[in-house]
């Protein structure tokens, strides 16, 4: 008989406790920049400040947001358009401190001839290998600093085209210009769930943004995301490392 998703999960778990696993190096770099938000933001500002003026000029031309319900494929579709070439995005790498990408992307940068490390199967267990430098869903740790109630349950999270947010945008795009900086692209490539709210307010800032949304059948879906719900419970009631990490990128789609 096929295994229900529980048994699979538990059976994927033996012998590996530490599939999700947390090092205190980065939890304690994801507290600074959680308890001195402000502090970074200025930081972010300052670094732009100190970029080239063709990268401070350049223009923001066609980003494309992959977005919507978790467990849909957006990071299928996210590696797709990536390994393209054409695209910068945000990587593993550049988590917590996303808000001097330019300063911690050369900090951690691997020195010439340095053994890369070999992918591995990500916290999901769904076959993906990733490694530091995949992209990934870190830009959602900007939004809910200038939009503080973005996952407020008791209010609308819609942000439509008559949102104003001046301070935001400066800083966004502003971050965007970084992040094509660092890795030489003219385009910018995000993945973020949580934009399939925003549309119409991203297309306020950027009107010639794409966007591509994957819809996946319904029961597949459905099943999926209560196979990660209950991994990802089990994972971060095993380590509050692993739910403190969930909270500060802002991955809210399941577990605790």
């Amino acid at each position: 008989m096929p295994l229900s998703y529980k048994e699979y999960i538990d059976r994927r778990l033996e012998g590996k406790r530490k599939i999700h696993d947390v090092p205190a190096g980065l939890d304690l770099n994801g507290l600074l920049v959680e308890k001195l938000r402000p502090l970074w933001i200025g930081a972010g500002r300052l670094e732009s400040g100190y970029l080239p003026q063709s990268a401070q000029r350049q223009e923001i031309e066609n980003p494309v947001y992959v977005c919507g319900l978790a467990r849909a494929g957006t990071t299928l579709l996210l590696e797709a358009i990536f390994r393209t070439g054409a695209f910068a995005a945000h990587s593993y790498r550049l988590y917590p401190f996303i808000d001097i990408p330019v300063v911690w992307e050369r900090w951690t940068r691997l020195p010439a001839g340095a053994k890369t490390p070999p992918p591995q199967e990500r916290g999901h267990l769904d076959l993906l290998d990733v490694t530091f430098d995949s992209p990934e869903a870190v830009e959602e740790m900007i939004w809910m600093y200038f939009f503080p109630r973005a996952h407020d349950p008791a209010v609308s999270n819609e942000l439509d085209a008559t949102i104003r947010n001046p301070s935001f945008a400066a800083y966004y795009a502003s971050h965007i210009r970084k992040i094509m900086h660092i890795f030489g692209k003219q385009r910018y490539l995000a993945k973020g769930n949580y934009n399939l709210t925003r549309i119409p307010y991203i297309l306020s800032l950027f009107p010639d943004a794409r966007f591509v949304i994957p819809v996946r059948r319904a029961e597949a879906h459905i099943a999926s995301l209560m196979k990660q719900h209950y991994l990802f419970t089990r994972l971060e009631q095993d380590d509050p490392r692993a739910l403190r990490y969930m909270n500060r990128v802002g991955h809210f789609e399941f577990g605790l």
